[in-house]
C-alpha cells in the first residue's frame, strides 16, 4: 500500500506503475483501469458495455486484458480488467480501482496501520497469525463483499454490515472517519445527534457474535444497495483494526491495530 494513501495499491504493468483505490466493496469489479491508463497501455477493449450500480450512480465499462501485472510479489498472467469512468465515483481520483473479485482466489491481510496489503494463496497462514489474540467472525461468502452480523450499543438485534474499503465518510471538518448506517437505523443507536446536517454517533460499542471491536464511529445515510445491506464499516474500521479475510473457510479474523 502506499504510506501517504494506506488505502491505495501499485499494480505494476511492464515499466507503468498504476495507483489503484482500494474497493473491497467492489464486488463484480477486479482491476478497474481510467480511459487514460488503457490508451497508455495500447489495451484493447473487448466485449459489450456492462453496467454497474454504485451509490454515486452507474458505471458503464468494457473489458481489457493486461498481459502481465504485479502486485507487490504475485504475477497476474492475461488478467481481466474493465475501463471504468473517473466521474463515477469522486474517490477515484485519477486512480484504477482494485475490487473484491481479484481477492477471493486468496486470503487477504488489509493492514491500514501497517501500509500494507499481503495476499496468500488459501491454505497459507499469515507468519506471526496467533488466532488466540485475534477475534474470529463468520463471514458467508456473498456475491456483494464481505459480510458480517454485528450489533452497534443500543441495538437488541444484529444488522448486516459490509466491509467496504471505499466508504470514507468524513466530518465537514475533515478530522474524523465514519461508518456508514442507513438513517432509519441511526435513531437506535446510542448517542446520536445532529451538527452541520449530519446526524451521526460517535465512540460506539460494537458486537459481532462473540467478538468485540474498537469503538465506532456512524453516519447516518440513504443509500441503495442490494442484498439486505444496513451499512458499510469503512475507513473508520479499518483505520482502527487490522482484518485478515479467508474466502475459503468463510471467516475474517480482526485485532486491534492500536
Amino acid at each position: 500500500m502506499d504510506p501517504g494513501v494506506p488505502h491505495c495499491v501499485v499494480l505494476q504493468a511492464g515499466t507503468d506503475q498504476i495507483e489503484l483505490f482500494l474497493d473491497t466493496g467492489g464486488g463484480d469489479i477486479s482491476i478497474g483501469l481510467m480511459p487514460e491508463t488503457i490508451r497508455a497501455l495500447q489495451l484493447k477493449e473487448t466485449g459489450r458495455i456492462r453496467t454497474l450500480k454504485t451509490n454515486y450512480g452507474k458505471i458503464r465499462y468494457k473489458r481489457v486484458v493486461l498481459p502481465i501485472a504485479r502486485i507487490g510479489g504475485i504475477v497476474f498472467r492475461d488478467l481481466v480488467c474493465d475501463r471504468v469512468a473517473e466521474e463515477a465515483n469522486p474517490l477515484f481520483a485519477r486512480r484504477g480501482i482494485l475490487g473484491l473479485s481479484l481477492f477471493r482466489p486468496f486470503t487477504i491481510l488489509i493492514d491500514y496501520q501497517g501500509s500494507r496489503l499481503v495476499l496468500f494463496r488459501s491454505g497459507v497462514v499469515l507468519a506471526d497469525f496467533d488466532s488466540t489474540l485475534w477475534n474470529r467472525i463468520p463471514s458467508p461468502n456473498h456475491s456483494d463483499g464481505i459480510m458480517i452480523h454485528g450489533t452497534p450499543e443500543g441495538f437488541s438485534k444484529d444488522l448486516t454490515w459490509c466491509l467496504d474499503t471505499g466508504a470514507i465518510a468524513r466530518d465537514p471538518g475533515q478530522t474524523r472517519y465514519y461508518n456508514i448506517i442507513k438513517k432509519k437505523h441511526i435513531k437506535g443507536m446510542s448517542g446520536w445527534r445532529e451538527r452541520d446536517g449530519m446526524v451521526f454517533s460517535e465512540n460506539i460499542a460494537f458486537r459481532a457474535g462473540a467478538a468485540v471491536v474498537d469503538s465506532l464511529n456512524f453516519l447516518a445515510y440513504d443509500f441503495k444497495e442490494p442484498g439486505g445491506i444496513d451499512g458499510f464499516l469503512g475507513a473508520d474500521f479499518f483505520f482502527k483494526h487490522r482484518v485478515l479475510v479467508d474466502f475459503k473457510n468463510e471467516v475474517i479474523w480482526i485485532k486491534s491495530g492500536r
